[in-house]
């Protein structure tokens, strides 16, 4: 969902004559929970991978266009994925959470 989500967005930028390069000024990704923030690798997976953009600079360009809230002060309340879970079902996004 996450990556259908991030491609939609990235897709309808474009078509709608944002250079990729100045996605951050058409869109801006609000996460308020722990498991839409895979954005964030996915975006920087698509942009690298799909758009051809340099590591930091895809790093850059979802740095201006993503921030996190949560209202949840309990460290408890806060889901938590192993890497290994994560090796399994999203292994082409470890190497950029690594990074």
């Amino acid at each position: 969902m996450v990556s259908n989500a991030t491609q939609l967005l990235i897709d309808e930028a474009i078509e709608r004559g944002s250079n990729i390069h100045d996605l951050a000024d058409y869109a801006y990704v609000q996460i308020n929970d722990t498991h839409p923030s895979m954005v964030i690798p996915e975006l920087i997976r698509l942009l690298t991978e799909k758009h051809h953009l340099k590591f930091l600079e895809a790093v850059e360009i979802v740095r201006n266009m993503v921030g996190y809230t949560n209202h949840t002060i309990l460290a408890e309340a806060l889901e938590k994925w192993p890497l290994d879970y994560l090796q399994q079902v999203v292994p082409h996004l470890v190497v950029i959470i690594k990074n």
